[in-house]
C-alpha cells in the first residue's frame, strides 16, 4: 500500500506500478481519514517515509504504535524517535539507493520486521509519545476555539 495526502503524481505512479507489474502489491490510497489510520497501518508490512525535513513525526509514532516496522530519513523528528537498527531503520535523506536496500532487507526478513515492530510499539508505550501528542493537540484546539474567529476556525477544522 502507498498512501499520501498529495497524489499530484498519481498518473506517473500508476504507470510506474504497471510497468513493474506491482499492481497486486502497491495500491495508491490517497489521504486516509484520521479515524481509519490504525486499520490502514495494520495492513502495511513496512512504513517508509522519505521526507527531506521533519518535525515531530506523528505518522512514524502511529506506525510504531501499530507494530509496523519503520524506515525513515534521518531528519529532525524521525531521528529523535527511531533508534537505528533497533526499532527501525534510518537512512540519509535523498539517498534513494539506501531506501531501496532497506526496503528489500525489511521485506525479505519477516523476523526483522516483527522484531522492529515489537520494539517500536514497546517504545511508544513506554515513552508516552501518543499521550503527549494528544495533550498538545488538545491544547492547540483549545487555543483555536478560544482565539480564532469562527469563519477561519471552520476552515482549520475542515483542513
Amino acid at each position: 500500500d502507498v498512501c499520501s495526502s498529495d497524489l499530484s503524481q498519481k498518473d506517473y505512479l500508476d504507470k510506474l506500478i504497471k510497468s513493474h507489474d506491482l499492481g497486486n502489491n502497491v495500491f495508491l490510497m490517497g489521504k486516509i481519514p484520521n479515524d481509519t489510520v490504525p486499520a490502514a497501518l495494520n495492513r502495511f508490512d513496512v512504513f517508509c517515509v522519505t521526507s527531506l525535513c521533519g518535525s515531530f513525526g506523528v505518522s512514524v509514532v502511529e506506525a510504531m504504535a501499530c507494530e509496523v516496522p519503520v524506515i525513515a530519513t534521518n531528519v529532525d523528528g524521525f531521528s529523535e524517535i527511531i533508534d537505528n537498527k533497533k526499532d527501525g531503520i534510518l537512512i540519509d535523506k535523498a539517498d534513494f539507493n539506501s531506501v531501496s536496500i532497506a526496503l528489500e532487507k525489511m521485506l525479505k526478513d519477516s523476523k526483522l520486521r516483527k522484531q522492529y515492530g515489537k520494539n517500536g510499539r514497546k517504545k511508544v508505550r513506554e515513552t508516552g509519545y501518543i499521550s503527549s501528542f494528544d495533550y498538545y493537540y488538545t491544547l492547540a484546539m483549545q487555543f483555536v476555539v478560544a482565539l480564532v474567529p469562527g469563519s477561519i476556525r471552520r476552515w482549520i477544522f475542515s483542513w
